[in-house]
């Protein structure tokens, strides 16, 4: 996430990258709670709002820069750098 926030990865690698921790972290049973816990969720919703194949974007979907404006809030939301 500080990656992205950063300008350092895509959005494109962020969505890819980030669908799969989600989906090992689901699978391995692994929680979290409070702030970070809610930051989580909603990048995790917004991440499946931008869709990784261009191709398939439509005029509703969030955009690289939205998306990552949003992972910044979280960030700065959970208190994290």
């Amino acid at each position: 996430m500080n990656s992205f926030s950063l300008n350092d990865i895509c959005a494109e690698d962020f969505a890819r990258g980030w669908m799969e921790a989600r989906r090992r972290s689901v699978n391995g049973q692994e929680r979290s709670g409070g702030d970070l816990s809610s930051a989580l969720e909603d990048v995790f919703y917004a991440s499946e709002e931008f869709p990784i194949d261009p191709s398939l974007r439509e005029e509703t979907d969030l955009t690289a820069e939205q998306l990552r404006a949003m992972v910044t809030e979280q960030l700065r939301r959970a208190g994290m750098p």
